[in-house]
């Protein structure tokens, strides 16, 4: 079994690294090095067909190929990692809350959305805090003349501007959380439909809240 699960981690994790291969990304426009990508998909749908000991050996591989092949080593390997993880544990909360107290299906996906969102937006500020405050000012200058120019006005200080840049940063990971969650959700439920050989009992998201009840 540990074997198994080790096997389909790889396979996720390799799967992330591909789509993330393929250069799919749009900017965000009011931080433009922040980026949409699609490939934590791979990622979100090993967690909800298998688990979370799947979705961490994909997030551990992930991040260890990045490190490889990836941009911006080993920073962006790093955040990639953060992120990924935080996101994973952040949702795996919410659906043992929802389902712990007997909520239907959409309202356990929902605040397994809203608790992911809010476990990547702490993590990722704190990330963030360190790029731009003590490793790497220049994105901090770099950010802020980018976001003062999408608002159409100047910060009073500093702090002001970091303040907004950290609101706009959470507003991104609230909307990357969305872009990779939300279509993963009809693939595990075209997955179920077709019950593959491993999922006869149904996936992982299925039965986590089936046993909570």
């Amino acid at each position: 079994m540990k074997t198994y699960y080790i096997s389909a981690g790889a396979i996720f994790g390799t799967m992330a690294v591909a789509v993330r291969l393929l250069g799919i990304k749009f900017p965000f426009p009011p931080i433009p090095y922040l980026t949409f990508e699609l490939a934590e998909i791979p990622i979100i749908l090993g967690f909800l067909l298998y688990g979370p000991t799947v979705a961490a050996v994909s997030v551990f591989s992930y991040w260890i190929i990045l490190n490889v092949v990836g941009s911006f080593v080993p920073i962006g390997p790093a955040m990639a990692f953060a992120a990924s993880l935080s996101t994973i544990c952040g949702i795996w909360v919410g659906l043992k809350v929802a389902g712990k107290l007997g909520f239907s299906k959409d309202s356990a996906i929902a605040l397994g959305f809203i608790i992911g969102s809010t476990f990547r937006i702490i993590v990722m500020s704190l990330f963030n805090y360190i790029i731009l405050c003590v490793l790497m000012p220049s994105f901090f200058d770099f950010a802020s003349k980018s976001l003062s120019t999408f608002l159409g006005t100047s910060f009073p200080s500093q702090m002001y501007a970091l303040t907004l840049i950290f609101v706009f940063t959470a507003i991104f990971n609230i909307l990357q959380v969305a872009i990779i969650f939300i279509p993963s959700l009809p693939i595990v439920k075209l997955v179920e439909s077709r019950v593959g050989f491993s999922l006869k009992a149904g996936s992982w998201l299925t039965n986590v809240l089936k046993k909570e009840k």
